[in-house]
């Protein structure tokens, strides 16, 4: 299973993930089908309603480029837990599946068999997955 985990911390607007999400598509080992880990932990989002629309917008515009893939985002905070499932709502009918967990213990598998989210977050730290940052300031 292709995983890439990009980790977002400090303060995160809409163009540091428009950012985020042209990084893993240029990325060389990036292929349709990858799946992704967003880790919002240390991330304070200053996104409001109509970013989020945005965000949306622009998944939607690149999902054909993804493919049948899943996404998972793990987050710190209600607020972003929240926002969040707007996202989700906002692209329910996309080809990428997306979750938000507040502890990756909740994901299990849930992007596919083998290795748990957290033991995937832990592989990232040490850099045997892709990984990739997008340290907000």
């Amino acid at each position: 299973m292709g995983v890439f985990v990009v980790r977002y911390s400090g303060r995160v607007d809409f163009d540091d993930i428009r950012n985020g999400y042209s990084q893993m598509s240029q990325h060389p080992e990036f292929r349709p089908g990858l799946r992704a880990i967003c880790d919002l932990r240390s991330a304070e989002l200053e996104l409001s309603g109509a970013d989020i629309r945005m965000v949306a917008v622009l998944v939607q515009a690149i999902a054909p480029n993804w493919g049948e893939s899943k996404w998972l985002a793990v987050v710190g905070s209600d607020v972003t837990f929240g926002l969040l499932r707007m996202f989700i709502s906002l692209t329910d009918y996309c080809s990428i599946s997306t979750m938000v967990v507040r502890d990756a213990a909740d994901a299990g598998d849930w992007l596919g068999p083998g290795r748990t989210v957290g033991e995937l977050l832990d592989a990232a730290e040490r850099g045997a997955v892709t990984s990739g940052s997008a340290a907000a300031t």
